[in-house]
């Protein structure tokens, strides 16, 4: 749709077309904390092969923006513009439930290499207002354990 707008730095009215873009771009940083269980297929010593785990977690929100693009299109250049703010009605807390299965590596008698693959469930939406957002993932790591005192031999 076309309509004037003002530039500022030349004085004059300028139509201009806009396209907004329909997609938000949404950043969210949450302190977590999660108590689990895990379950190794292979019993041996070396803690070798699959396991599943299933984690019960609450994060804090430490931080959450909104990101917006605006594409203008001027009849002799486009410009686009970017605009940040908070998210309104933002729930500061957050409880999940995250399941994931993993593969035990064992490379010597105390390293263990992990890889593994979730799916992180909300029980909470991101905010309270009538967005009624929630943030889920599904997620890949890997993982090195090893001890951080002797092994007992």
């Amino acid at each position: 749709r076309a309509r004037r707008v003002w530039e500022e730095d030349r004085g004059e009215e300028l139509p201009i077309l806009e396209y907004y873009t329909n997609n938000l771009v949404v950043s969210l940083s949450y302190l977590t904390i999660g108590i689990g269980y895990k379950y190794n297929f292979v019993r041996a010593y070396s803690l070798s092969g699959p396991g599943v785990q299933l984690t019960a977690n609450v994060g804090y929100n430490l931080s959450s923006t909104f990101m917006r693009l605006y594409n203008l299109l001027l009849p002799s250049a486009s410009q686009t513009i970017e605009r940040n703010s908070k998210i309104d009605g933002i729930n500061n807390f957050r409880f999940s439930m995250r399941g994931q299965f993993s593969y035990n590596f064992p490379i010597d008698g105390s390293i263990i290499v992990t890889p593994l693959i979730g799916y992180d469930f909300p029980f909470t939406k991101v905010d309270n207002t009538a967005r009624s957002w929630s943030a889920s993932s599904i997620y890949g790591a890997v993982a090195i354990h090893f001890p951080i005192w002797g092994t007992g031999e």
